[in-house]
């Protein structure tokens, strides 16, 4: 308590004797006090009103923000900050072009989305606002909290370029009852290249030039002819150096479609039988169909499969999963893809629409929001907590993935070269072309048009 606080909360006496003791003299009188004069009350202070703000989003009708889990967020986001509100807009055709088109515009867009592997190319089109110096302050998200597999794609001259959401990654799954139909048990899933090719010998069978059943087909799937770089990643194989150059014309990348091609379709009577006994369910999601049938013994998947379309569909289907096999002295990998916000430069105000992406880099989003959608955590922190896998073995296994987890080609440009990194593997498969004619073709042809996007847009 001060002395001046003091002094007013004593009585008068008390104040005099006081008064005394500090050397000031008093006289007593017989007048009366004077009258106080009379205080006009003040008027209360109202509190300011916060700053208003509308951080204009676009967004797709899959991660939709008026809805369910979306709106949830969007609503805590704003009841959390007063002031701030959120304008999603769910865009249809080709998200990035969306954005790109805004921006150029000036329509004042805050926050746009397109995939991680395209984080590269909007850096050099000067479209997204860099996060580093944003998460260096932030208590919610640190930039190396998010898995480093996913900083490969979003970091462009180590600069963060926008915040993940909603990574998946594939694995091989096995189909119980062509494995127990073939002698083999379902839950010993192959785990090298011999085991999955022993596995595909015995669950192959065929009736003159007609396949019955399929053990394998390492190109069907969620992810395509791109599944083709998996066995280049174990066998040590990168689709890029350190320093930005493209790199699929390799001793790597030459064995494993070579192993694919000798070992997998050919054992199976080759690749245009394979895509004969596929026939109209080739294409996705119809190709789970001869899965659940039991006619085909493998699948290569991304792990929401199980919500997306096993559980939906077919939820008495009995299957078991492991990692994609792996050569000898190779290494885990796999194929996983993610979704991503940017804070566009357009924005207005870049640090009100930080809030949102901080907000979506939190811990608990990030959990409600990957067992919501069956998809997986950016944060390496929330993969092991059992808050987020809750005993689920499956969700334990597909989030410790990640730390495996590759994609296409990330490098500024990549939106135009993604059709030459697996449009000659069916030519490949088929034995059109010969491996190393292919991989010197695609190389050199990916290489000249990523340079040329460079040199366009100023950063060669």
């Amino acid at each position: 308590m001060t002395r001046r606080k003091m002094l007013l909360g004593l009585g008068s006496g008390a104040g005099l004797a006081l008064l005394a003791a500090c050397g000031q003299a008093t006289t007593m009188t017989g007048e009366a006090p004077a009258a106080e004069e009379k205080m006009e009350p003040k008027a209360e202070e109202k509190p300011a009103e916060p700053e208003t703000y509308e951080i204009r989003v676009f967004t797709t009708a899959r991660w939709d923000l008026s809805e369910g889990i979306g709106l949830e967020v969007v609503q805590e986001l704003e009841e959390a900050n007063p002031g701030i509100t959120v304008n999603a807009t769910v865009e249809s055709g080709n998200r990035m072009d969306k954005m790109v088109t805004s921006v150029a515009a000036g329509f004042g867009l805050d926050i746009g989305q397109a995939g991680s592997w395209q984080s590269q190319t909007l850096a050099v089109l000067k479209v997204p606002v860099g996060l580093d110096s944003y998460m260096a302050t932030s208590n919610v998200i640190k930039k190396e909290e998010i898995w480093e597999s996913l900083r490969g794609d979003l970091e462009y001259k180590s600069v963060v370029q926008g915040m993940p959401f909603g990574p998946d990654i594939r694995f091989l799954y096995v189909g119980n009852k062509a494995y127990l139909d073939a002698g083999l048990d379902p839950e010993s899933p192959p785990a090298t290249w011999d085991d999955l090719e022993g596995a595909i010998a015995k669950i192959y069978s065929v009736s003159g030039d007609k396949i019955e059943k399929l053990g394998f087909d390492p190109l069907r799937g969620t992810g395509g002819n791109h599944l083709w770089m998996v066995p280049m990643w174990q066998l040590g194989g990168e689709t890029t150096t350190p320093e930005g150059k493209v790199s699929l014309n390799t001793p790597e990348a030459e064995e494993a479609l070579n192993w694919q091609k000798s070992s997998i379709f050919d054992a199976q009577g080759g690749y245009n039988q394979v895509l004969e006994f596929w026939g109209e369910a080739a294409r996705y999601p119809a190709y789970f169909q001869p899965f659940f049938q039991g006619v085909v013994g493998n699948m290569h998947l991304t792990n929401s499969e199980r919500a997306g379309q096993i559980l939906p569909n077919q939820p008495d289907f009995e299957f078991s999963y492991g990692p994609y096999p792996v050569p000898e002295g190779g290494r885990q990998a796999g194929y996983g893809g993610c979704h991503t916000w940017f804070i566009t430069v357009d924005s207005a105000q870049p640090d009100k629409s930080w809030l949102f992406m901080e907000h979506f880099g939190s811990r608990d989003v990030n959990i409600r929001w990957a067992l919501h959608f069956d998809r997986l955590p950016i944060r390496s922190d929330v993969a092991d907590s059992e808050e987020y896998h809750q005993g689920d073995d499956f969700v334990r296994f597909s989030a410790n993935m990640m730390q495996h987890r590759k994609f296409v080609i990330p490098l500024p440009g990549a939106p135009q070269v993604l059709s030459f990194v697996n449009g000659f593997i069916p030519d490949v498969m088929a034995g059109n072309i010969t491996i190393p004619e292919a991989l010197k073709n695609a190389n050199e042809q990916i290489q000249t048009i990523l340079d040329e996007f460079l040199a366009e847009h100023g950063e060669a």
